[in-house]
């Protein structure tokens, strides 16, 4: 069975319970993945070969067509219902996998330029704004962490090593995020307009919070939410926000809120 599908890291990670549950229905059945990024499946025990091109003319599930955001649900749910055509399985957990040299990269960093303090790592990149997020991270500093910014790191699973060696996660809901929740590491995910109802944490296992905004705090919330009410889950949605340049649900201070959120799961660590 060929899988074809384009689009963000956490995307692509919401298919991964699916193959897997699909895998279990159909033993002897291989999975082939058709993606403009294959090593996000690098590892990926379900899946025997992830490429830009598969060239096979076998069954294949088009996971491009599938119009998932108008469905008012989590991603993987709608996966589910169109590969499965059910969602009775108890496994939703999204898998990735590291590469050696990466994880050995990781160790090193740890080891040699952190000197025994825990480390952070941040990844905030367009949805929170910039003055926001610096003001975070300089308190998440000065409380003690060594701050390893993975933005800029070249290949996906040096970001996973590195978020899988941290002691916490900090960032905005985007690649970065998506691929924490494939670690042990605890993580805080900062939402702006996007609700984290669509990507939800499954990590039965592991400490998460997920700030989101308060709606109460925004001038236009109830312009913006008459708008969008057919948005299920959403507290604040930039689509349609009557001050769309200026998103008051980016540009919130999110330092205390950050900052309480370490403390919470270092209790229940």
């Amino acid at each position: 069975m060929i899988f074809r599908i384009d689009g963000e890291v956490g995307e692509l990670l919401a298919l991964t319970p699916i193959i897997r549950e699909w895998r279990q229905r159909n033993k002897r059945e291989r999975v082939f993945v058709e993606t403009n990024t294959p090593e996000i499946f690098y590892g990926n025990p379900d899946v025997e070969v992830a490429e830009y091109v598969i060239l096979d003319t076998g069954l294949f599930y088009d996971m491009n067509m599938v119009r998932w955001r108008e469905r008012g649900i989590a991603v993987e749910e709608v996966y589910a219902e169109v590969v499965l055509g059910d969602k009775n399985f108890k496994d939703w957990k999204p898998f990735m996998a590291s590469r050696p040299d990466d994880i050995d990269h990781a160790k090193q960093f740890k080891s040699q330029i952190t000197h025994g303090k825990p480390v952070a790592v941040v990844a905030f990149n367009k949805m929170i704004d910039s003055n926001s997020a610096d003001e975070t991270i300089r308190a998440v500093e000065e409380d003690g962490y060594v701050i390893d910014c993975v933005s800029g790191l070249s290949a996906w699973s040096l970001v996973r090593s590195h978020i899988d060696e941290a002691d916490i996660f900090i960032g905005e809901d985007g690649d970065e995020a998506a691929i924490a929740l494939t670690t042990k590491t605890p993580a805080i995910v900062c939402y702006s307009y996007r609700s984290p109802a669509y990507f939800p944490p499954f990590r039965r296992d592991i400490p998460f919070r997920a700030l989101v905004p308060d709606r109460s705090l925004c001038e236009h919330a109830p312009v913006c939410h008459a708008r969008n009410s057919h948005v299920q889950f959403a507290k604040c949605y930039s689509q349609g926000c009557v001050d769309n340049k200026n998103f008051c649900c980016r540009k919130r201070s999110l330092m205390k809120e950050v900052l309480e959120a370490i403390r919470s799961i270092g209790d229940k660590a």
